[in-house]
């Protein structure tokens, strides 16, 4: 993951959602690589503290956005925005104002 500093997104328009066509080859994509998918939302303003997944994560943000932050490099994910997380990661969530959505594809080892 690259080291980009999050930005407010007050003064930005929020980005329209991803095209349902791109979700459908995201989840056939993850799925042929062994990953069970689901959506998921959260609610604006969440924030989750340091925490690990006991999977391989691989996500596609669909609606609205959310800060990844691994170590001290921190990541902004808009719609259309992949990110991988490793198994027993640890990372911290925070969310945009306007909530996200996304693809989630999980493999367990």
């Amino acid at each position: 993951m690259s080291a980009v500093e999050p930005r407010s997104a007050a003064n930005e328009p929020e980005k329209p959602p991803v095209d349902q066509d791109y979700i459908a080859e995201f989840k056939a994509q993850i799925t042929a690589w062994g990953f069970s998918e689901t959506e998921k939302s959260m609610e604006p303003f969440c924030v989750l503290d340091d925490h690990t997944h006991d999977a391989e994560i691989l996500g596609l943000v669909t609606c609205g956005e959310i800060s990844i932050t691994v170590g001290d490099l921190a990541r902004r994910y808009r719609p259309g925005d992949t990110f991988e997380l490793r198994y027993g990661q640890v990372h911290r969530e925070k969310v945009g104002p306007h909530g996200v959505s996304f693809v989630v594809g999980r493999r367990c080892r």
